[in-house]
């Protein structure tokens, strides 16, 4: 997934409710990272547009504090969300994934409903309030070396797994890979989940 993927955000109720069955691992995919990083300015029309596409397809709504946000020069620069959810990852590495899957849903929650800037890491700390989790231990892990490497590193992972996002990956006991279709319905998604884990 992509933080600032129109589609991830449709389909982070979906991954979340997923996540109370299964064991989901959210791998951010750095898709507008870096060099790649988009400008509001860049982005209006291109969004603007595809947010009423995914709104048809799938319900979603986007609100208007999150269009209030191209009246602002703002970086849409994936590595820091991203980097925030591998921070999560990271601190909760010994805990059920549920709550990073929760962490993720919170971060969409934050941009495209309550219409946050994601380059404030503030808004990563009002987070870890909410799900209490120690935005301390999450603020020096998040401005570490290490965990800025470890970034880079998992969008490589990223690309090397998917080319679109988002992409649900169900590997089955013996280790078999296949893709998850959904179309965003979650019933279809569990039945396809549930058939690929029972393969032999």
């Amino acid at each position: 997934m992509d933080p600032y993927c129109g589609w991830c955000y449709a389909n982070s109720k979906n991954i979340l409710e997923l996540s109370k069955t299964y064991e989901i691992e959210i791998i951010p995919a750095g898709m507008w990272a870096d060099i790649n990083a988009r400008t509001t300015k860049e982005t209006k029309d291109f969004i603007t547009k595809g947010s009423r596409i995914v709104t048809a397809k799938t319900g979603v709504q986007f609100t208007t504090n999150y269009f209030n946000l191209f009246d602002q020069n703002i970086n849409f620069n994936s590595e820091i969300p991203s980097r925030a959810i591998n921070t999560i990852k990271e601190i909760l590495k010994d805990k059920t994934n549920q709550k990073i899957v929760e962490f993720t849903h919170e971060i969409f929650i934050s941009h495209y409903f309550k219409g946050k800037d994601l380059n404030q890491i503030e808004i990563y700390k009002e987070i870890c309030d909410k799900l209490n989790i120690n935005k301390e231990d999450f603020k020096k892990e998040f401005n570490s070396e290490t965990q800025k490497h470890n970034t880079q590193t998992e969008f490589n992972r990223a690309y090397q797994l998917a080319k679109k996002y988002p992409t649900l990956i169900a590997v089955s006991e013996n280790g078999n890979i296949e893709l998850v279709e959904g179309n965003f319905k979650l019933e279809e998604l569990k039945n396809n989940i549930e058939r690929i884990l029972k393969e032999e």
